[in-house]
């Protein structure tokens, strides 16, 4: 009996913690929640090799507090035409979280920004910026769903949104059954997986894990590096342009970081290999100073919102004009 009791006392306190912790994140904004919620309703399997997910066609949730609509082709874009037009011009942008616009909306995303803006030139092209991304990729993931799917929408540009953590090697182990449909044991697996991670590791910054991310030996950086090898070849061969858009961490933007330094090991190895880039750290820097705490989409969440994707927006439209979009 005393272990019945138990057992049932134990049942009662993990469904009103559960009942609370749901109550609180319904409330507030959590990264992690956010996460599971945007994996269990926009995600699915993908059956391409090598590729973990992919986003359902057609789904729509409410991922911190912004609708994110998934079109019929996988991608938080408009719907594309059966065909592609005669006068349209393709801009294909891969990336992951950031670019899909985290917690942004959708007419504030730096690409539905592009787009609008390209269109509005009077050129006597259409203009048409795909966003292809999808949260938790890496480079090397994105480099397998463009040359096994995204290369036959006939994009003219393809743009590799770089953030510095693609050069992680991510897990391909799914979620178990009660950390998929916990918020509570989401919430305390995380924490514990993070502090694990801090203490066997000893990272005193962010910054000190980047640092040694992109060290010659890391695999992921030698993954990422053949990934980005990978797209520039086939797009050669494709007759399509290519560039990479350096994406910043928003924890630490000040020269001579750790950061930094890891920007400089990117764009030497792009220098290296005659791939264009732009990079945005100074842009942000500039704006919004080292610490762009204040741009943070959550306060523990460092993706950019509305006014980060609106620089992003400007100085990549900035670099198009610059150049002529049709020469780089």
């Amino acid at each position: 009996m005393n272990l019945v009791l138990t057992i049932i006392g134990i049942l009662i306190f993990f469904i009103l913690a559960e009942i609370g912790v749901r109550i609180y994140t319904g409330i507030s904004k959590n990264f992690d929640i956010e996460m599971l919620r945007y994996a269990k309703k926009l995600k699915k399997r993908s059956d391409i090799p090598g590729l973990s997910h992919e986003h359902i066609p057609g789904a729509e949730a409410r991922i911190m507090r912004e609708v994110i609509k998934i079109n019929r082709s996988g991608f938080r874009s408009i719907e594309l035409p059966a065909a592609k037009g005669e006068k349209e011009y393709r801009i294909l942008v891969l990336g992951s979280s950031i670019t899909i616009g985290w917690g942004v909306p959708f007419e504030s995303v730096f690409t539905t920004l592009l787009e609008k803006r390209l269109n509005a030139e009077n050129t006597g092209k259409t203009f048409t910026v795909i966003n292809s991304s999808i949260a938790n990729y890496n480079a090397v993931l994105q480099a397998i769903y463009f040359k096994e799917k995204l290369y036959k929408l006939e994009p003219d540009t393809v743009i590799l949104h770089y953030f510095i953590n693609d050069a992680e090697i991510l897990s391909s182990q799914g979620a178990g059954f009660f950390i998929k449909n916990s918020h509570l044991i989401a919430l305390v697996y995380n924490r514990i997986k993070q502090a694990i991670a801090a203490k066997k590791n000893n990272y005193a910054t962010i910054g000190e894990y980047y640092r040694d991310l992109y060290k010659p030996s890391s695999q992921g950086w030698l993954d990422a590096r053949k990934a980005i090898l990978d797209i520039s070849r086939f797009c050669l061969r494709s007759h399509m342009n290519f560039m990479v858009l350096l994406q910043p961490d928003l924890h630490d933007l000040s020269n001579g970081s750790l950061q930094e330094k890891c920007h400089e090991k990117i764009k030497d190895f792009l220098k290296k290999h005659d791939i264009t880039f732009l990079d945005l750290m100074p842009a942000f820097r500039a704006e919004f100073g080292d610490t762009a705490r204040k741009i943070w989409v959550n306060h523990d969440d460092s993706h950019p919102n509305s006014s980060g994707h609106k620089l992003m927006f400007e100085n990549l439209y900035n670099y198009f004009n610059g150049i002529g979009i049709f020469i780089f």
